[in-house]
């Protein structure tokens, strides 16, 4: 089944996925813009919010651009983001209750 087109001019996620990896920084904007809601929702959910939220949001999308050459082949580009955006608030929350 086809991805469904993404908000703009850029197409399918995918193609989103293709062009930022290319170095296009419009695809990059569009694929946060598009999934901004998604993280958001992560962030929130691990009871992130003000400052400590907006930085959290900041790291997960770090994270997304250096990892997103290991984006497996056809895989959801949603999935993968909501997959790091977890791990990474797991890991966040195991170091609180070490410190």
């Amino acid at each position: 089944m086809p991805e469904a087109p993404s908000p703009g001019t850029h197409g399918p996620v995918s193609a989103l996925v293709a062009a930022a990896l290319r170095g296009d920084p419009g695809a990059w904007e569009q694929l946060v813009r598009s999934h901004a809601r998604l993280v958001y929702g992560v962030v929130r959910q691990a009871g992130l919010d003000g400052s400590e939220g907006d930085e959290f949001f900041h790291q997960v999308w770090l994270c997304a651009w250096e990892r997103l050459g290991t984006l497996p082949e056809g895989a959801r580009f949603d999935a993968w983001l909501a997959t790091l955006a977890i791990h990474q608030v797991r890991r966040v929350l195991a170091q609180r209750r070490l410190a």
